[in-house]
């Protein structure tokens, strides 16, 4: 017969132990940023954001429609009680904007821009001060 402490010691160290292994896939899937704010200059062709935390992002072009797609891991959405923002706009060199929660494990902020004519984009982001522009340069854009 074994003494009656083992057991409880082996209980807390199985429970450490998964703990630890689950622990760093919680963490990973916590947001550490959020999109707070959303404001469209369109005579500029500029959508600038309005963030919290640690914003991470990265995007990429599409076609039939065109548009420019902006992803923000880690990210959620807070800005419009986290509901997602659509704007049509006009001579901005995009037509429309759509900003969501694309995911929310892991959470994935996502802004489209649905373009007049294919487009690239500059993107300036002050960490400081948490904001972000983004201009969408078309040829148009670019000849101002």
């Amino acid at each position: 017969m074994k003494p009656s402490g083992i057991y409880p010691t082996r209980l807390a160290g199985a429970v450490m132990l998964i703990l630890l292994l689950i622990a760093p896939e919680a963490l990973c899937s916590q947001a550490s940023a959020g999109i707070t704010a959303v404001s469209i200059r369109a005579e500029s062709g500029e959508v600038e954001l309005a963030t919290e935390g640690a914003i991470e992002y990265g995007y990429f072009p599409l076609s039939e429609p065109d548009r420019l797609v902006f992803d923000f891991p880690g990210t959620l959405l807070t800005a419009n009680d986290g509901e997602e923002v659509v704007e049509e706009v006009a001579g901005a060199g995009f037509r429309e904007i759509r900003l969501s929660q694309f995911s929310d494990d892991p959470p994935i902020a996502r802004l489209v821009f649905y373009l007049t004519d294919p487009a690239t984009a500059i993107v300036n982001f002050d960490r400081l001060n948490g904001r972000m522009v983004i201009r969408i340069n078309t040829a148009d854009t670019r000849r101002n």
